[in-house]
């Protein structure tokens, strides 16, 4: 649970809040549902009634979502209700078009989600081994590297480097609310390393702006700098000498 709830927790490593991820929160087909419900109760006309089944289902598919809205509403964390959506989908399509109608209306959606559907998106990409492998350049495969990660969390880049590479984040702590407390660990990781140092960014922060991060700590780039992709992904590593 820890940290995304460190409202209960209040551990100094983290802000004192609870994380939300509010991107995921409508559901157009519920929303429709709804509409048509308040403009029969407008007009007085009565609804036909759920079958048990289908009350079950309802009840058990709106009381799981909304325990993991009120928790952490991030996508991932809902796997078992991406899986039954389905069924709840068809659910409601029959509340939304005449009996006359089902068997058309489920086979346009099914055919609107197979042709709009694709892999290697932000969400689904074909399966491999490794999975999420990236071709590190020579200089970034140097023993005992610290690699300074800028940008979005990227820990998936960690496996594709040496095992006995170290990795400091030097934006995440000002993303999730505790930088006084994670600052002085991180410029110490930094002054006490010997080795290789390297930054890995992924085009959230500008060159300019990746620079003035690494003076901040001493450091400046090299003129070595490469890509580092795995199919839509797009990282950059550049090396680092002290100023």
């Amino acid at each position: 649970m820890f940290p995304f709830a460190n409202g209960l927790f209040r551990s100094a490593w983290y802000g004192l809040e609870n994380f939300r991820d509010d991107r995921f929160l409508l559901l157009a087909a519920g929303l429709a549902c709804a509409i048509r419900w308040l403009l029969a109760r407008s007009r007085r006309q009565s609804e036909p009634p759920l079958g048990g089944t289908e009350k079950a289902l309802l009840a058990w598919w709106l009381s799981a979502y909304v325990a993991w809205a009120v928790m952490l509403y991030n996508y991932r964390y809902a796997a078992v209700l991406e899986f039954t959506a389905p069924l709840l989908l068809f659910v409601l399509v029959r509340r939304l078009v005449p009996a006359r109608l089902e068997v058309w209306a489920v086979t346009a959606a099914a055919v609107l989600i197979v042709a709009t559907a694709h892999v290697d998106s932000w969400g689904r990409r074909q399966w491999r081994t490794p999975w999420l492998s990236l071709a590190v350049p020579a200089f970034g495969a140097r023993p005992d590297s610290l690699v300074l990660m800028v940008g979005q969390p990227s820990a998936f880049a960690i496996p594709s480097f040496r095992e006995d590479a170290r990795f400091v984040h030097l934006t995440a702590s000002e993303r999730f609310g505790a930088p006084t407390t994670w600052i002085p660990l991180v410029e110490a990781a930094v002054r006490e390393h010997r080795g290789p140092v390297l930054m890995l960014s992924n085009f959230e922060f500008s060159r300019a702006e990746c620079e003035a991060r690494a003076d901040a700590l001493g450091l400046r780039h090299t003129p070595r700098c490469e890509p580092v992709r795995s199919g839509s992904l797009r990282l950059r590593l550049c090396e680092l000498e002290r100023r």
